[in-house]
């Protein structure tokens, strides 16, 4: 059985939202998104992707920079969403919108989540790591949130019920990725990492492992994102 698949949208992201939607859908998976502000909802319903809205106040798309106080406060609604989602799912799927389907994952991920049954894992995320030979593992590896496959544990369920306000977030803190990578660790929880080359980063966008599943665009800001779909052929949004 393949796990539940969600990912959240603010306004300024729900272009990119709409394309990864659009994509999933091809192989079936019908993408549950979550608005992480108050504009997400009327931008997503104008993109004709239908919508969960969350309790959240609005977030100026100007303001909402990676490294700003609002990105972090927005960054850590994703929580409440995996939150709302394992109330009735015993795994969950996150993807950023900026992540796009390489090809079918359906069998892939239900064979991760089988596998991270049978082996106690409970969160087996993406390596953000810049350099394939940093990838040293779990533990070691910094954890990327924007590929995330959960299980719904006693330890899940205090990270994404009881995170910190953004507000009070330590010295070096950007998002919500540093506090689960900060809460794995403390609780000492179970964790994988992706293999990079089903799952590569941002840092491979201009040589896509032929065997990758999904492709995550981060390691870019504003409109890199889009263009470097295009090129890749993973922009079906109309213009």
């Amino acid at each position: 059985m393949v796990p539940t698949f969600i990912t959240g949208a603010t306004e300024g992201y729900a272009r990119l939202t709409a394309n990864a939607y659009r994509l999933f859908l091809r192989y079936g998976i019908m993408l549950r998104v979550y608005c992480l502000d108050a504009g997400a909802h009327d931008a997503l319903e104008e993109l004709r992707v239908p919508s969960v809205p969350l309790l959240a106040a609005p977030a100026d798309p100007a303001q909402c920079i990676y490294g700003t106080a609002e990105f972090r406060e927005v960054s850590m609604r994703k929580l409440t969403a995996i939150s709302d989602a394992l109330l009735t799912n015993t795994v969950v799927v996150w993807v950023d919108g900026d992540v796009v389907p390489v090809r079918d994952p359906c069998a892939i991920i239900a064979d991760i989540a089988e596998r991270m049954h049978a082996d106690d894992v409970e969160i087996a995320a993406q390596c953000d790591e810049p350099e394939p030979r940093a990838c040293r593992g779990p533990g070691a590896c910094w954890m990327c949130s924007g590929i995330m496959v959960i299980r719904r544990t006693p330890n899940v369920v205090t990270m994404v019920r009881e995170p910190p306000p953004a507000l009070s977030f330590p010295q070096g803190w950007d998002s919500d990725q540093d506090y689960i990578n900060w809460f794995a660790r403390l609780a000492r929880m179970r964790c994988a990492i992706l293999p990079r080359s089903l799952f590569p980063n941002g840092v491979y966008k201009d040589a896509i492992p032929a065997e990758a599943v999904m492709m995550h665009y981060n390691y870019m800001k504003g409109n890199e994102k889009e263009q470097a779909m295009r090129h890749a052929g993973f922009w079906v949004l109309e213009a």
